[in-house]
């Protein structure tokens, strides 16, 4: 099964580890080249992700959680879209959050 989709290890960032500024939930970045990333966010507090931890990219709610593609159209195999390697991920949440911010939030990605 060489064409088989695989998943890298869920990588987990406390709530409590929020604040207003952009902090990276994955220090060292993605570990593969990702066709897909999730964030889930199951902290108490909705939270703001960014890509290059100044512009803010997404919106998540408390509770929800995102799917984001690199591509969605069917391409050909050697043209396919992916996060690149190293690819880091932030978040931070609003001035006003209820602390202390319980939770966790996660990061999935497919390769």
């Amino acid at each position: 099964m060489g064409n088989a989709a695989k998943a890298i290890e869920a990588i987990h960032f406390a709530g409590s580890d929020l604040t207003t500024n952009y902090k990276v939930i994955n220090e060292l970045g993605l570990d593969r080249p990702c066709f897909e990333i999730r964030i889930e966010n199951n902290s108490s507090e909705p939270i703001l992700i960014s890509y290059d931890g100044v512009t803010d990219h997404d919106f998540l709610d408390s509770g929800r959680e995102v799917d984001v593609l690199a591509q969605t159209n069917p391409v050909a195999r050697s043209d396919i879209s992916r996060f690149k390697k190293g690819t880091k991920v932030y978040v931070k949440t609003f001035v006003g959050a209820k602390i202390p911010i319980t939770g966790t939030i996660y990061l999935i990605g497919y390769f």
